[in-house]
């Protein structure tokens, strides 16, 4: 009778143990998915905001709001969490809060950056330069975690990097040939998508405390940063049209448009943080997501922005598809120590 029992404990947690991993496997691919989608609207969305490729509003203000309307969504996530639950972890030694200065200030970096390649090039080539840090992203999370992928891994992100690649070369009838600054712009923006990436993931992994805490520290610093880095801009330019966080000059320039890029931006940030936070390899998981942003774009962009598509596109398409799943096959057992 107790070795039944016994056995039937043992069948009883193993099951729970596998709906749990499931379940959390489930909100793994779901986020990963919105990020895709989320990270293919934020291309179009921007290059359908610009006028003769020049922007009506500051798109500084755009990431400055994005990082409000996270920080207050955040709060409000917090205060519901903290009713449920009245034994949260959220460690409030400095030594462990000003770690998320750094990640506010690249971000910050990033985002601006993200605009300025925008505005030479077509969202396409844009996606396409963003798989610089699919290699980048291996190396850093190589050093930062001190973990190895395995040569069945590696030879997945080379196979991404060359499937993004490809199509993007025959894709575009404008492949190659947007304006050197484009290249810079985007080719910088990657890498610095890789390190902040990685090292966020890394903060958030080597505690565990709520994650909507750590999202609120986050969030803190990216509306300083912001705010100074607009105010600098504004500086340099001898407050030529006045000061840019006025409220009167806020928003200047907004539309409809602006408000859905706006939105866009914030929820991709909070997806990114669940990501990095509950995802094993959750920087490399994001890379994968972003990355797989390049085909909505192009099939999108070949009706609003007159591109072509060719056979090399599926073929790009396919290589990424088959990265993918090599990549996510047993990866419990590839990653190394």
């Amino acid at each position: 009778m107790s070795l039944c029992c016994g056995r039937s404990a043992t069948v009883g947690f193993l099951r729970v143990k596998e709906g749990a991993v499931l379940n959390r496997t489930s909100k793994n691919v779901a986020a990963a998915l919105t990020l895709t989608a989320t990270s293919a609207s934020f291309a179009l969305l921007v290059k359908l905001s610009q006028k003769k490729q020049t922007y009506s509003y500051n798109f500084g203000t755009v990431v400055l709001l994005a990082e409000i309307i996270k920080f207050i969504t955040t709060f409000v996530l917090l205060k519901l969490e903290m009713r449920r639950n009245r034994s949260l972890k959220m460690t409030t030694k400095w030594r462990a809060v000003i770690k998320y200065v750094v990640p506010s200030l690249i971000y910050t970096v990033l985002n601006n950056l993200q605009f300025m390649t925008l505005k030479y090039v077509d969202p396409m080539t844009y996606e396409s330069l963003r798989n610089v840090n699919i290699i980048t992203t291996g190396i850093v999370f190589r050093v930062m975690f001190n973990r190895k992928l395995s040569q069945t891994q590696w030879l997945s992100l080379v196979l991404l990097s060359s499937g993004i690649t490809t199509s993007q070369i025959t894709c575009g009838r404008t492949a190659f040939r947007s304006p050197v600054e484009g290249y810079f712009f985007g080719i910088l923006s990657a890498f610095l998508s890789s390190l902040a990436g990685v090292y966020t993931e890394k903060v958030m992994k080597e505690v565990d405390d709520c994650l909507h805490w750590q999202n609120l520290q986050l969030y803190a610093f990216g509306i300083i940063t912001n705010a100074c880095s607009i105010a600098l801009r504004d500086a340099s330019e001898s407050f030529a049209q006045g000061s840019t966080l006025l409220p009167t000059n806020l928003l200047k320039g907004y539309d409809l448009n602006t408000w859905l890029l706006t939105s866009v931006l914030s929820f991709t940030g909070l997806t990114v943080s669940f990501v990095l936070k509950y995802a094993q390899a959750g920087s490399i998981l994001k890379v994968y997501a972003s990355a797989m942003a390049v085909f909505p774009v192009a099939l999108i962009s070949s009706m609003i922005f007159d591109s072509v598509l060719t056979i090399q596109f599926a073929f790009g398409m396919i290589t990424a598809i088959i990265s993918l799943i090599l990549y996510y096959q047993h990866p419990e057992t590839q990653l190394g120590k």
